[in-house]
């Protein structure tokens, strides 16, 4: 009975009409049709980063060189990049398949190579457009993702979003990393997502799936994400006339990402399967610990080791390693994302839009603690998620304001 409540939190009306989806509650509102203030905050911040972006470059001078960089993964993406644009887009520079070891951005390589193409050879050209790209992702988040927000909130997340950015995330731009195209690409792949259900169109649902495509061809963490949310929309719709745009998606979704196994195999001359060697990378990040006397796991270990990677995702990393900044901020953020999550339990209700975000949250955040070494990748793992987990957060604060107005005795009208 309790999943059937849940389920019905989805839907236009009770459960007696499940077959429709809930489009009143937190639905999401056009952009060309947002209020003329948010879209001068969002160009605020896109101006504020890219500037800021351009003055950290200044005066743009190539900071990155073989003797001082050997072994760090912007080296590596740098010559990955002079390949492509000396050698062709197989990158002749990596000659057998493109897999770990080799840092798992593939589309980053050749988004760097875009830039030295169009700017020259020069890390700090991309130093700028990743300013920029910073500034448009959190724009995007704000004007297509988190449209169902007051316009009073929607204001505050965005110039929250704006202060967390600028203090955790920033100086990601000033190196290369594809976490960086990923701060683009996630938000603009869940901005799709959650207009899904509004446009069964299978070009739409073909679009949304070749930008998922991109997303998972720049990190691979974010593979599992865009097919698990158009599952979700297509599950909770409960319509078989979803079913011709669903297979849409994934095919799109397939036919982008099939172009790294693709380059293997020019590469190669055999499909390499491994993809970036993900299987045996998660498959080392997750062997258990041993216990020396019995040979088996050692459960303390474990405990400590999970304990303490979840610890540094809510911004307390002492316990990874104490050389890690505490992040305070961090904790009044994952203190009203709870709130939030505890009002859903409470109400055994839960809004479409928000469910997508929370859904984002979990299949990015569980899989990098449970696959991926967080300490030695640091904050830049967490990085993209940051703005989906802000976002619910202000779903949190909603909730208090909400039972603050009520807590508030009403006053008599005036005259009475």
């Amino acid at each position: 009975m309790l999943h059937q409540q849940w389920l019905a939190g989805l839907r236009r009306r009770p459960l007696q009409n499940a077959n429709k989806l809930d489009s009143a509650a937190g639905q999401t509102r056009s952009v060309f049709s947002t209020h003329w203030l948010v879209w001068l905050v969002c160009l605020t911040i896109i101006v504020a980063h890219t500037g800021w972006g351009a003055a950290r470059a200044y005066p743009f001078v190539d900071d990155i060189n073989p003797i001082k960089d050997w072994g760090d993964d912007w080296l590596t993406y740098k010559e990955n990049a002079l390949s492509i644009v000396q050698g062709g887009l197989l990158m002749p520079r990596v000659s057998g398949a493109y897999a770990f070891p080799i840092p798992g951005g593939f589309l980053y390589n050749y988004f760097v190579a875009a830039v030295f193409a169009l700017a020259g050879p020069n890390p700090a050209y991309v130093y700028v457009v990743q300013g920029a790209l910073l500034g448009l992702g959190s724009a995007v988040m704000t004007l297509a993702v988190a449209s169902s927000l007051p316009l009073a909130l929607r204001v505050a997340y965005a110039l929250t979003l704006g202060v967390y950015m600028g203090i955790d995330t920033f100086h990601l731009t000033r190196q290369l990393l594809s976490e960086n195209l990923s701060l683009l690409l996630l938000p603009v792949g869940v901005a799709l997502a959650l207009r899904l259900r509004d446009r069964p169109a299978p070009g739409y649902w073909a679009g949304a799936g070749a930008v998922w495509g991109l997303a998972a061809l720049a990190r691979p963490e974010t593979i599992p994400l865009g097919p698990a949310l158009a599952l979700l929309t297509a599950g909770a719709a409960r319509s078989r006339r979803l079913a011709g745009p669903l297979a849409a998606f994934l095919l799109a979704f397939a036919l982008v990402f099939s172009f790294w196994p693709l380059r293997n195999l020019l590469v190669t001359e055999r499909l390499d399967t491994s993809v970036g060697a993900i299987t045996s990378y998660v498959g080392t990040a997750l062997k258990p610990p041993s216990d020396a006397e019995s040979g088996g796991p050692d459960l303390g270990a474990i405990w400590r080791y999970y304990s303490a990677s979840v610890l540094y995702v809510m911004g307390i990393p002492q316990f990874i390693d104490p050389v890690y900044r505490v992040r305070p901020h961090w904790w009044l953020m994952w203190g009203l994302f709870a709130v939030a999550v505890g009002a859903m339990v409470v109400r055994r209700r839960i809004v479409f839009s928000d469910l997508v975000i929370l859904a984002v949250v979990v299949l990015y955040l569980g899989p990098l603690l449970l696959g991926a070494h967080v300490y030695s990748y640091g904050y830049r793992s967490v990085a993209p998620a940051v703005p989906f987990v802000l976002l619910f957060s202000f779903k949190g604060l909603e909730v208090l304001l909400q039972r603050y107005r009520r807590a508030q005795p009403q006053r008599a009208p005036a005259g009475s």
